[in-house]
């Protein structure tokens, strides 16, 4: 078993709210590259995930945020 020392510990404990941080933006930046995606789709392609076009147009031009 790997002891930690006090210092160490707090170097642990102070990344985590970063990792937190970068997981956000990280899943933020891929649902932006989701919905861009949605525009080059055909509206067959559209319809097999169950969206219509005006769907798809509104959901990419959706902010990163939202």
């Amino acid at each position: 078993m790997k002891m930690f020392s006090l210092t160490q510990r707090k170097n642990v404990s102070a990344s985590v709210p970063v990792l937190r941080l970068l997981r956000v933006v990280t899943t933020q930046i891929q649902m932006h590259r989701s919905r861009q995606a949605l525009k080059h789709l055909d509206t067959h392609l559209l319809k097999d995930i169950g969206l219509t076009e005006f769907e798809a147009a509104s959901e990419s031009q959706r902010q990163i945020w939202s």
